[in-house]
Formats: structure tokens, C-alpha cells, sequence
């Protein structure tokens, strides 16, 4: 479960842009094209309706720009055919972040990629609810940990306005103990996204369409 961390490390590999969410835009929470738009994470919290999180871990959601101004990270690659997509949440009075990973063999990801699910192979989570940065309790599961957890990723929409998706399923819980840390059981976890396709790149890796965003959640 240790490798689990530097696994989210090394598995962060292909970001075709970086690019940010705080343009100043009209904002209005009722109008769909608006970027404060409310609609699908309500009242206008958890940023914007072009650059927003949710996430529920063993019974408690997060959203973001709770402890700081976020971030959304979609990442793809034509080696394995990975798609995927990461979190990460800043904390108050530190540099660390909290980090969502999960990465699926439903790829390379692009422009073109029907909606649809595929079987999570790595997933990665520390805590989203505190406001300062925690190792433990830590939540993943690695390719060939077959009894700790099971998750789907599910691209909810590709259009030309912007790009959804979804994990859910369960992972490993893992918690500190003594020096070490130990494997307490599955719990369940979900977590979607939400990134205006303007914020999204495409380009051609080794002859393959493959696309990427990064997007930074702002109030």
C-alpha cells in the first residue's frame, strides 16, 4: 500500500497544457453558459460549473476551494491506452496538497472518445476533510491488488462545451499505525468532475490524438 504514493507520482505523466479557470467572466448562477453556473453542484460552492469537484469518501464530500483554491487534472496517454484524472486541494498555512488519483485503461483520451465506463486500474486519495494536509487515513488500490477495492471510470460527457467525469466504487482504507500504517477495509468513494472544454488541449503524441487540461477551481 506504501508504493501507493510514489505510484501517484509517477503515474502524473502527460499534461498538455496548463492553464487557468480565473478569468473574469459575467456571472450569473441561473444561465448554463454562465461559469458560476449552479446547476450541477448547487448554489454556486465547489467553484465553478466550468472548473468543479466532488468528492465522497467513506461518507464525507468535499468540494472545492473549501481550505484554498484548487485544482482539476486530466491526464492521458497512448502507452496502455491510460486516461485519467486527478485533484488536488490545497490546505491552509501549509505547501502539501491533498491529492484524488484515477487512472483507467479506457484510453487514450481525446475529442472523440465516447461516453462510457471502464475498470479503474490505480487509485490514490488522502484526506479531503481536514484543513491541514494528513498522511492517514489514506484510500487506493494498485493494478494487481485484486482485494483492495474496485472502481468504475465513467466519461459522462465529451461535448464541445465541456468535458465530465466519474469514479466510483471502493478502495482500501489504510491508516496509521505505530511506525507503519494497516489495511482497516473497503469503503466506498466517488468522485466527478466537471471542465469547460475550453481549458482542453489536444495534440498528436507518437502518431496518437490524445488530449489534456488542467484547470484551477476559483470561487
Amino acid at each position: 500500500m506504501k508504493s501507493f504514493i510514489q505510484k501517484t507520482t509517477l503515474l502524473l505523466f502527460i499534461t498538455l497544457s496548463i492553464v487557468s479557470c480565473s478569468k473574469k467572466e459575467e456571472c450569473d448562477p441561473e444561465d448554463e453558459e454562465s461559469p458560476c453556473y449552479a446547476g450541477l453542484f448547487g448554489n454556486g460552492k465547489g467553484g465553478t460549473s466550468e472548473c468543479s469537484y466532488k468528492i465522497k469518501i467513506d461518507g464525507k464530500e468535499s468540494v472545492a476551494n473549501q481550505f484554498g483554491k484548487d485544482k482539476i487534472v486530466i491526464t492521458s496517454s497512448p502507452e496502455d491506452n491510460i486516461v485519467g484524472f486527478s485533484i488536488f486541494q490545497k490546505k491552509t498555512n501549509t505547501n502539501l496538497e491533498a491529492n484524488f488519483v484515477a487512472l483507467s485503461h479506457g484510453g487514450p483520451f481525446n475529442s472523440k472518445s465516447p461516453v462510457g465506463s471502464h475498470n479503474v486500474g490505480f487509485f490514490g486519495s488522502t484526506d479531503f476533510t481536514t484543513p491541514q494536509y494528513v498522511h492517514y487515513p489514506f484510500y487506493g488500490f494498485g493494478e494487481n491488488d485484486y482485494d483492495a477495492g474496485k472502481m468504475t471510470y465513467s466519461i459522462l460527457e465529451n461535448s464541445d462545451k465541456r468535458i465530465r467525469m466519474k469514479v466510483s466504487g471502493t478502495a482500501m482504507k489504510q491508516i496509521a499505525d505505530g511506525d507503519g500504517s494497516k489495511d482497516v477495509g473497503l469503503v466506498p468513494v466517488e468522485g466527478e468532475i466537471t471542465v469547460a472544454r475550453k481549458y482542453v488541449t489536444e495534440g498528436t503524441v507518437n502518431g496518437v490524438l490524445i488530449a489534456g487540461a488542467v484547470c484551477e477551481c476559483q470561487n
